[in-house]
């Protein structure tokens, strides 16, 4: 949350505004995260928690993609359901970084209680 403050504070600033190339996010930075990611998660796990993982990524995503395409179809009039819905599609991908930390925080408040 305080990165997207951040961002939005900072693209609020008088000037010229840095931007960065979607190439580079994608060559450089996207790949060690979902890495690090990929080698922290436990296929055990996930193979124990099928159909909670899997009903959890498919129905937020679902989720996601019809609020998005919802409210950008009543944000911006004229503008098709349908774009609108692809737009909330390629926004609702889960981001396995986030995922990670958000287990990890779940699982270590478990492991306390136990």
């Amino acid at each position: 949350m305080g990165l997207v403050l951040a961002g939005l504070l900072y693209a609020a600033l008088p000037g010229r505004n840095v931007s960065l190339d979607p190439e580079l996010v994608l060559a450089v930075i996207i790949p060690p995260l979902l890495y690090s990611a990929a080698i922290e998660a436990s296929l055990i796990d996930i193979k124990a928690n099928l159909r909670p993982v899997a009903s959890l990524s498919i129905g937020l995503v679902l989720a996601t993609a019809f609020a998005v395409g919802g409210l950008l179809n009543l944000v911006v009039p004229g503008l098709p359901f349908a774009a609108s819905l692809a737009l909330g599609a390629a926004v609702a991908p889960p981001d396995p970084v986030a995922a990670l930390g958000v287990a990890r925080q779940c699982w270590s408040g478990w492991w306390s209680r136990g």
